[in-house]
């Protein structure tokens, strides 16, 4: 789900596993196979010194989009006791020394991914495109719950989910691609709760927020958000929560203040010259402003 860059910090990767392990784990059957691994990079996130390769699994089993890992241990330090954690997209093996691969007891594509293929894409026109789609699955879930859409290219590389209303006669060969149909569109509607909603700063279309199942709120690190989800956002329910992110548009606050708006966010890391870059005192004292907008909206 996340960039695959080996050399994240340890420090962010902490902060996505306790995000992504929070999920209750469900105890599953792990298959293993010494001297074996995938031969490319497309895992979904690499996890630092994990001890043994059940830890490993244990990972896997406990993350709802992992379906096979692989584990490598070339060395005494605990820096290179990596566990690499895979989707469905981790289907050829190769020999591998110090590295063990595995599976877990899933069954892919949940219910409704069929005619799922590999290094090939459509050759028709596309729906829409859904960014930050880290695996084959949340692209094929995303167009069992898109309107229209019956057929899917996940394009590894960037993360893309290419959502299409119909399948192409004909496939052409594409490096990294992964394809397939969905054959059902009954999907169970997602619990809407406050807890699930997503910080967007870069350009965001209706669609995007319409293949966001289940979120209730939506902040962009602005006092306002961009004009065109106005409306969208209100057909879907979702509250825009806005933020008086430094001193810019503080006069603009209050205006800004949505009819379903109940929360409102407070200055973004002050302490970073790269960010707010404001002083105890002058935070204070535009602190008051921000209280009298809350107060007025009965805003959290």
């Amino acid at each position: 789900m996340w960039p695959q860059d080996e050399h994240m910090p340890l420090s962010f990767l902490l902060l996505i596993t306790t995000s992504i392990w929070s999920i209750a784990v469900v105890a599953l059957s792990c298959t293993s196979t010494p001297n074996t691994g995938f031969p490319d990079d497309r895992f979904l996130v690499r996890l630092y010194n994990v001890g043994s390769v059940g830890d490993c699994c244990d990972r896997c089993s406990s993350y709802q989009e992992c379906f096979k890992y692989n584990y490598i241990s070339d060395s005494a330090a605990s820096d290179y006791k990596s566990c690499y954690i895979w989707g469905t997209n981790a289907n050829v093996t190769a020999s591998s020394s110090s590295s063990v691969s595995g599976s877990v007891g899933r069954v892919p594509g949940a219910t409704q991914c069929a005619g799922v293929q590999y290094d090939v894409d459509y050759t028709n026109g596309y729906l829409t495109i859904l960014r930050m789609a880290f695996t084959s699955d949340v692209c094929c879930d995303a167009c069992a719950n898109y309107p229209g859409c019956n057929a899917w290219t996940w394009q590894s590389q960037y993360r893309i989910c290419y959502l299409r209303g119909a399948a192409s006669a004909t496939t052409t060969p594409s490096v990294g691609n992964v394809i397939g149909t969905v054959s059902t569109h009954t999907q169970p509607a997602p619990l809407r709760t406050g807890k699930r909603g997503v910080g967007w700063y870069k350009s965001l279309a209706c669609s995007d927020l319409q293949l966001l199942k289940g979120i209730s709120w939506l902040y962009s690190w602005h006092v306002a958000p961009d004009a065109t989800l106005v409306s969208c956002m209100s057909r879907l329910g979702i509250e825009y929560v806005p933020m008086q992110w430094g001193t810019r548009d503080i006069n603009t606050l209050a205006q800004n203040v949505f009819t379903n708006t109940q929360h409102i966010l407070g200055f973004n890391e002050p302490n970073f010259a790269s960010q707010a870059n404001m002083s105890p005192a002058l935070a204070a004292s535009m602190w008051p402003t921000v209280a009298a907008v809350a107060s007025e909206h009965g805003l959290r």
